[in-house]
């Protein structure tokens, strides 16, 4: 993945998305679908896309083929997306259960 210029993720329907993190923790700028999970993140906002709309796909595709990976998208993804807080309120969530 390292290798790639872009990473295009154009799902109609996806619970989260994890390949869109993947890349962008590669390095490799991404973009993917506005209709699944990854729309809540607000660091992706201009890397996504209505899968419906083939001439905005290739919009985005082109404004971001050649484009640099930009840094600050993945330091903004570390803040959003963190293991280990995820692992945290999993944990209190589920010993309120209990």
């Amino acid at each position: 993945m390292r290798g790639s210029d872009l990473s295009v993720y154009p799902s109609f329907a996806e619970g989260f998305g994890i390949p869109p993190l993947e890349a962008l923790a590669a390095k490799v700028p991404s973009i993917c679908s506005n209709s699944t999970g990854m729309s809540d993140f607000t660091f992706m906002k201009s890397m996504r896309f209505d899968p419906d709309n083939l001439s905005q796909m290739k919009a985005c595709i082109d404004a971001n083929i050649n484009s640099k990976f930009d840094k600050s998208v993945l330091d903004e993804m570390k803040k959003t997306y963190n293991w280990n807080r995820s692992v945290l309120k999993l944990k209190s969530a589920i010993e309120n259960i209990v």
